[in-house]
């Protein structure tokens, strides 16, 4: 089997595309906003999947991914607004 190269050593060989993916700069509030958008369409699915055992757990797990990304995200974009 393959062994994957790690992570260390890819940075090591190819500092500039690390500091290129560190210096990207995004626009947090537009992220925020995505993200609350997802978690009313999985909402919206939860509502039409009652009957849907599989859809309905799914869309549990949707959810909780998305609140880790609120946790992250929207709370940061708060911030960013706040200060």
């Amino acid at each position: 089997m393959k062994s994957r190269p790690d992570a260390s050593r890819i940075c090591a060989q190819n500092p500039e595309q690390e500091v290129k993916s560190m210096n990207q700069e995004f626009d947090i509030k537009k992220l925020s906003e995505k993200i609350l958008l997802m978690k009313q369409n999985a909402l919206e699915l939860k509502g039409m999947g009652a009957f849907f055992p599989a859809l309905d757990r799914n869309i549990a797990r949707i959810l909780a991914s998305l609140k880790m990304l609120e946790i992250n995200i929207t709370d940061a974009a708060d911030l960013d607004t706040l200060g």
